[in-house]
């Protein structure tokens, strides 16, 4: 992505993440006399911000090198926890104006987010048991749906079995499509492939092991230095000594 446009979308992203906390103080300092009838371009305007934060955080994951998922991930956190208090105040006191059922009540709740939750639109990298794709699948996934407090097991679960090709597939194939089996599938993933002493010795192997090149081609140089950039990027994850 050029610098421009990158900078225009860390902008996008930050604004949203300002705007969230606008909404917060209307919320706060919410005066019925005042504000009631702010209430449904309240809505409408919170569902937009949250679609374009959404839209913004997806593309810095993916199309900015240098985005630091760590703070991405605690942002999304903080950016839902504030969006789910202000949505349910506004939708609990739209429901009293109009005399409905109070918002909090289990149906309510149960239908609302049946009804009003939006699944967001992703593109997982797939991971097929390369050892030296997990670190970037694991990363990738984690911050788009694991964290993701707006989704179910159940979707996290679909989005998971999606992603998984080949022989990382075949382990959970019948693996049941309900809330209580993503916890153990995401963990038996863990446990097969989130070992650093595996990964290390993986990388360098593949390093190592690297096809040189065949000729004195364009093709063939690109494909050595992005290769090796890969693997030293996930050694570096690591906490590899790669500089020495």
């Amino acid at each position: 992505m050029k610098p421009s446009n990158l900078k225009r979308l860390s902008k996008v992203y930050n604004d949203c993440l300002a705007w969230i906390d606008e909404y917060v103080d209307f919320v706060d300092n919410f005066d019925a006399d005042k504000h009631r009838a702010e209430i449904i371009s309240q809505l409408t305007a919170l569902e937009e911000t949250k679609r374009e934060y959404e839209n913004a955080r997806e593309r810095l994951l993916f199309e900015d090198d240098d985005a630091d998922e760590v703070k991405l991930r605690s942002d999304r956190k903080e950016f839902f926890k504030k969006y789910h208090k202000i949505r349910g105040f506004l939708l609990e006191y739209q429901g009293q104006e109009h005399g409905r059922p109070a918002a909090n009540s289990t149906m309510a709740n149960t239908t609302c987010t049946t009804v009003k939750m939006r699944l967001p639109k992703i593109e997982l990298p797939s991971f097929n048991g390369e050892i030296t794709q997990w670190v970037t699948f694991k990363d990738r996934f984690t911050s788009l749906v694991h964290d993701a407090v707006e989704l179910t097991d159940v979707i996290k679960l679909q989005y998971l079995l999606s992603s998984l090709k080949g022989d990382a597939a075949l382990q959970f194939e019948h693996v049941p499509l309900d809330d209580k089996s993503y916890a153990p599938t995401w963990q038996a993933l863990l446990n097969r492939y989130d070992d650093d002493k595996l990964l290390k010795r993986e990388y360098f192997k593949a390093l190592v092991q690297l096809e040189p090149m065949n000729a004195a081609t364009a093709v063939d140089f690109t494909r050595i230095v992005n290769e090796t950039r890969r693997l030293v990027q996930g050694m570096e994850r690591l906490e590899e000594p790669v500089k020495h």
